[in-house]
């Protein structure tokens, strides 16, 4: 709703990629599928993406797998039927990227792996054994060292406590 009243407020199409819940329940929509696609049919927003998250996709042969992959092929021929074809479609983590390459759909979402990690070494090996390395990195001066007493909060909300004197 706040998504399509700024929409018309702007007097310009909003830009969205819906995310469909297919098994990780994380976010994106589960219930109430029949009622958004009516919806989607009329609204002034631009759907330019659909998209789920696997929550298993490191265990290969996991059956969430399969069944996540059907759920999604699901929604997505019933936006097709809705008239709703967004040009990006992504449902591949780092996890999928490496281990479905059929389900890459036209974009993926690299995380971990971005950073030269696999996303499981227990389950998919090493990085090295992955190929993978990182697509940057980053490099700082250091800026400050200081030395705290015991009993000091760091950080945040002083989340972090001391428990000896520390070099921070």
């Amino acid at each position: 709703d706040a998504v399509e009243i700024a929409s018309t407020q702007v007097g310009r199409s909003a830009r969205v990629h819906i995310e469909i819940d297919t098994g990780m329940t994380r976010g994106g929509v589960l219930g109430d599928w029949e009622k958004l696609l009516q919806r989607l049919r009329t609204t002034p927003l631009e759907i330019v993406g659909v998209w789920s998250h696997f929550s298993s996709a490191d265990e290969r042969e996991a059956p969430a797998n399969t069944e996540q992959m059907r759920r999604f092929e699901e929604k997505l021929n019933d936006l097709a039927s809705a008239g709703i074809n967004p040009p990006y479609v992504h449902f591949a983590n780092s996890a999928a990227t490496i281990n479905f390459p059929h389900i890459h759909k036209n974009i993926i979402r690299l995380g971990i792996a971005m950073y030269g990690l696999s996303p499981d070494v227990t389950l998919m090996g090493s990085s090295a054994a992955l190929g993978l390395t990182p697509v940057m990195s980053v490099r700082a001066k250091l800026h400050l060292v200081k030395e705290v007493p015991a009993g000091c909060a760091v950080g945040y909300g002083g989340t972090a406590v001391t428990t000896a004197p520390t070099k921070i």
